[in-house]
């Protein structure tokens, strides 16, 4: 069955619900642990299909490359998530004005905090899938309303309570703007396949008819996604909403729905709009794709550049984690604003460069804040004496977000860079150093309170052992990716050899 993984997402989504509610006296963190079981089941599941080309419900879901790819990126995140969130169950709650951001979760709600990850992972999942612009939608609308109740959940917090107003109100227009998008390319082509519309967009004459109409659904359609991976200008919920939610969720936020949120864009760039359509009776041939490129590079050029600035002026860590998002999704975007036959490679290589970095820096920042009782960047004063073996693996994680060599996040950045040179986008590939360079300002910040600022307390910092195992399994992930590159990227690229009918190795583009 291909869509096994999906039903066992949706199963252990439901028995967690269930659990939360029938086993509210038993162990705290069983719904946590319950979740996770069915997560590593649905993992195993994607893996085994590896390979895999086939259609099921009159095309409308895909199993490919694509799909498998992004699957096991938001199944990774959801299960280190959960590792995360599980510490949350039964912590303290925050002190009134948020003064501890980690926060913590009352035992008995810890069903219906699992069983929303679990939810928002399957959205994510359908979206990977979708062949159909009906059953995206569906995805896109079960991540963005299992992710409101998730920034909202210390409903006692105001800080997170006005971090889900706002992510609410700007994720409703999100999605009026992406419905908007759809209604046009639905309306236009007379199709809700995506690969059906990509034909029919590829007809000739079509384009000189709706051209116009045809670029405007792409823009408002582009304008939904990139709002899901926070990149500008449609970041401005990012702070606020990081700052307010519990550590866990913001992690999730910052890996899984931003995951998703290419996945999204993959499907709809690489579907109904990379296919080559001819113009006149001169039979020229144009690609939208390659057309449409400068809108993006634009997105993702000013994207890395706000980001970064945001970036260097902020002392709270978790709102540098949102500001840094916003760069790392203008780095995400570089690969379809010069449109190569390796982009698909490149977007899902430095996607998990980002995925483990982040994940392994988010469980030190949710124990740092917890004891600390503020997300400042002053928290992490003397970290390496109260828990050396944390502050090394931060500098690990931030070497590998800021792009240093021997980690697998340079090489992510050097394929992007390798990539937009290849594309003729030099300005792009200029940004991406200047960027991280900069980058390297703000992490570095971070790292100068961990290991040579004193602490107000020599008092041992005690992590978890969740926390120790998401750390290890982030840090294991980037040495490996650092040191055999080729292996991860040889990988990635088989998982595509598949995917042809995409347009990218038959010449389309």
């Amino acid at each position: 069955m291909i869509w096994l993984p999906e039903a066992i997402v949706l199963a252990g989504a439901l028995a967690s619900l269930a659990f939360g509610v029938l086993g509210r006296r038993s162990s705290p963190r069983a719904a946590m642990d319950l979740a996770l079981v069915f997560t590593l089941a649905a993992l195993l599941a994607t893996a085994a299909l590896a390979g895999t080309v086939v259609e099921a419900f009159a095309g409308a879901f895909r199993i490919d490359g694509v799909t498998l790819s992004f699957q096991l990126l938001l199944l990774v995140g959801t299960a280190l998530t959960l590792l995360l969130a599980r510490e949350d169950v039964g912590a303290p709650a925050p002190a009134t004005g948020g003064a501890a951001p980690s926060g913590g979760v009352p035992a008995e709600h810890a069903g219906e905090y699992a069983g929303l990850l679990l939810l928002a992972a399957l959205g994510g999942m359908l979206i990977a899938a979708a062949a159909d612009l009906l059953l995206l939608f569906l995805g896109f609308e079960l991540l963005s309303i299992a992710g409101y109740a998730l920034v909202g959940f210390r409903k006692e917090d105001p800080l997170s309570t006005q971090a889900a107003v706002k992510y609410v109100l700007t994720g409703a227009t999100a999605t009026g703007v992406f419905v908007f998008g759809l209604s046009y390319l639905i309306g236009l082509t007379g199709t809700t396949d995506v690969y059906a519309a990509g034909e029919v967009i590829a007809s000739p004459g079509f384009m000189e008819r709706y051209g116009r109409l045809i670029f405007l659904a792409f823009l408002f359609l582009f304008i939904g996604a990139a709002y899901k991976i926070a990149a500008f200008p449609f970041h401005l919920w990012a702070p606020d909403v990081y700052r307010g939610a519990p550590t866990p969720v913001t992690m999730f936020l910052a890996v899984v729905s931003k995951a998703a949120g290419l996945a999204l864009i993959v499907r709809l760039y690489l579907g109904a709009f990379a296919w080559t359509h001819w113009v006149g009776a001169s039979g020229l041939r144009e690609s939208f794709l390659l057309k449409s490129g400068p809108v993006v590079a634009l997105v993702s050029g000013f994207s890395m550049v706000l980001g970064s600035v945001l970036a260097l002026r902020t002392r709270d860590v978790k709102r540098l984690f949102a500001y840094a998002g916003i760069a790392h999704a203008g780095y995400l975007l570089v690969p379809l604003a010069a449109a190569n036959p390796s982009m698909l490679d490149q977007i899902v290589f430095y996607l998990l460069a980002y995925l483990l970095a982040s994940a392994g820096a988010f469980a030190v920042l949710r124990r740092v804040t917890e004891e600390s009782g503020t997300s400042d960047l002053k928290a992490f004063a003397g970290l390496y004496h109260r828990a050396p073996w944390s502050a090394w693996a931060l500098l690990l994680f931030f070497l590998s977000l800021a792009g240093i060599p021997l980690t697998m996040g340079f090489f992510g950045k050097w394929y992007l860079l390798v990539g937009a040179a290849w594309g003729g986008h030099g300005l792009l590939a200029t940004l991406i150093v200047v960027t991280s360079v900069m980058s390297y300002a703000y992490y570095f910040a971070v790292l100068k309170q961990a290991f040579l600022r004193p602490g107000s307390t020599e008092r041992p910092i005690r992590f978890r052992g969740a926390e120790v195992a998401v750390v290890l399994i982030a840090a294991a992930g980037v040495l490996l990716g650092g040191l055999l590159p080729g292996e991860v990227l040889r990988t990635i690229a088989q998982a595509f050899d598949a995917a042809h009918f995409f347009g990218l190795y038959d010449g389309r583009l």
